[in-house]
């Protein structure tokens, strides 16, 4: 239902005339409502009640504290500075400086320049070394 359905609806609400008995019956309550006193709930005014005690009983306590003396200012007795003793001279200490450092030697022979691949095969005795050199053919 859109804005215009309902205000055409309220229009002709508005044109239905009310049986004079339901009219009669509301204008009754209405005024029986409007002439009883407003009367407060029961634990509304025990509430406020006790605020009012305990406002009363903080004021007497408030009021009842004795009133403080202030304390006696605290007088410092001036004292002589006491010597320090001398401190003994530090030795100067001088930073080492750490020797360069070397690069660590190669200790493999250099490669062969030939471009062939080559596998090297080391033996327990010294003397026999055996090398498998391939030809490139199989690529």
């Amino acid at each position: 239902m859109n804005d215009d359905q309902m205000r055409d609806l309220f229009r002709e609400m508005r044109d239905e005339p009310l049986p004079a008995d339901s009219l009669a019956r509301v204008r009754l309550a209405v005024a029986e409502r409007v002439a009883q006193p407003v009367r407060r709930p029961f634990w509304l005014r025990w509430q406020v009640l006790a605020a009012g005690v305990v406002a009363a009983v903080v004021l007497v306590m408030v009021l009842r504290q004795p009133a403080q003396v202030p304390a006696p200012p605290v007088v410092v007795a001036k004292q002589e500075p006491r010597p320090v003793p001398p401190t003994p001279p530090q030795p100067i200490v001088t930073p080492q400086r750490k020797p360069p450092m070397r690069l660590p030697q190669a200790t493999t022979r250099p490669k062969p320049r030939n471009t062939d691949p080559l596998i090297r095969l080391e033996t327990p005795d010294p003397n026999v070394v055996i090398f498998l050199v391939a030809d490139g053919a199989g690529e």
